[in-house]
């Protein structure tokens, strides 16, 4: 009994400790250290060292102008079996002649590889759903925005018929169409109740435009997906409602974009949830309204996040997990964007995914024991 009572006592008082740590008024504005270094004209890398929690963050602040540019990546360039490290990333798109500077982990991701929220590279829908989580995004003016999207598609045949296209590059579900691109698989193969029609744009794919496309083959079997072939896909009712008003060779209308967002987005990919807005904490009642709980809210974990000002985009991360730092929550996450300056902030995929490369180089320390995780998408910044 005496030695139950003794562990007992040790362990409240580790609790009353750590509760005790979280408790504290930290004040944002006295690091122990900061480490400031030019990366190139208009991006610094900043290395923020708090001793008394103990928290070691990196930032990578970046101006907003005609020469910093962002790219987002899809593991694999795949929606499934497509985890793939950051460093590997970097080195595929520097690979394509691109001059990568910076680079973050991003949205959160099933083991498989396949992302929870929607994704948009160089104007194409990698992936389009509908969920109640924030996404960070480029405007095609260069605007950065952090908000919820509803997914929104329509396809309108030669005669005007208009159909509703319910997502891109996800299952097709019951009564449901759904659009494919090469991000899918290589394939769309139909089963069941299921109709795939064969699409051949004519026109540039860009999310918040129509697109003319062709629609050249209606097979029963299933399509080969590349560069230049969409594949729709039906199931059910809306199988036989599609066969009965496409037929081959006619030209068809497509758009992909969101509801009640008339811009175009060149990047764009998911978080949970939107911390800082208009200036403000917002993290304790958006984490329960995107759909996540408390705990992981309130508990010290390595986080990775997204933020801007009307001048400059952060990319933020936080170490955690180790002696040399604790972790943040959410609010200790958003109290410190604030603090270098954050207008808005939205929290993107931490714990052992929490990753940041500069110049090659990761310039944190991920929390997994193996070392660096492997990740569902990225944020790429790099130079024109």
């Amino acid at each position: 009994m005496k030695i139950i009572f003794k562990i007992n006592i040790v362990i409240l008082f580790k609790l009353l400790f750590v509760l005790f740590i979280n408790a504290q008024e930290i004040d944002y504005y006295t690091p122990d250290n900061v480490k400031d270094i030019t990366v190139t004209d208009g991006v610094k890398h900043i290395n923020y060292i708090y001793n008394s929690v103990p928290w070691n963050i990196n930032v990578v602040e970046i101006d907003i102008n005609e020469t910093n540019s962002f790219i987002t990546v899809k593991g694999q360039d795949r929606i499934f079996n497509s985890r793939e490290t950051l460093s590997s990333i970097v080195r595929r798109i520097k690979n394509n002649n691109l001059n990568i500077v910076a680079s973050i982990n991003a949205d959160f991701f099933h083991p498989n590889g396949d992302i929870l929220n929607s994704q948009i590279s160089q104007g194409e829908f990698i992936k389009g759903v509908s969920t109640k989580r924030s996404l960070f995004g480029i405007k095609q003016q260069g605007i950065p925005f952090i908000g919820v999207l509803a997914f929104r598609g329509d396809l309108t045949t030669k005669d005007k018929n208009k159909i509703k296209i319910n997502a891109c590059n996800t299952a097709c579900g019951v009564e449901t169409v759904v659009i494919y691109n090469r991000y899918f698989n290589d394939t769309v193969k139909n089963t069941g109740n299921y109709k795939s029609f064969l699409l051949i744009p004519i026109d540039s794919i860009k999310n918040g435009k129509s697109y003319k496309a062709i629609v050249s083959l209606i097979n029963d079997t299933g399509i080969i997906l590349n560069d230049n072939r969409y594949a729709i896909l039906a199931n059910g009712e809306k199988a036989e409602q599609l066969k009965k008003l496409l037929h081959d060779n006619d030209t068809v209308s497509i758009f992909l974009g969101f509801e009640k967002q008339p811009e175009e987005f060149s990047e764009l990919l998911g978080g949970l949830p939107h911390i800082v807005n208009f200036g403000k904490d917002i993290s304790e009642e958006q984490t329960i309204k995107e759909g996540s709980n408390k705990s992981f809210r309130d508990t010290r974990h390595p986080r990775t996040a997204i933020g801007y000002n009307k001048d400059k985009i952060f990319f933020v991360v936080v170490d955690g997990r180790q002696q040399t730092s604790d972790g943040m929550s959410l609010k200790e996450l958003a109290s410190f964007m604030l603090y270098i300056g954050c207008t808005e902030g939205l929290n993107f995929d931490g714990g052992g995914s929490t990753t940041m490369i500069v110049n090659d180089k990761i310039v944190n320390s991920p929390s997994d024991f193996t070392g660096e995780r492997s990740v569902g998408n990225a944020l790429l910044l790099f130079l024109k």
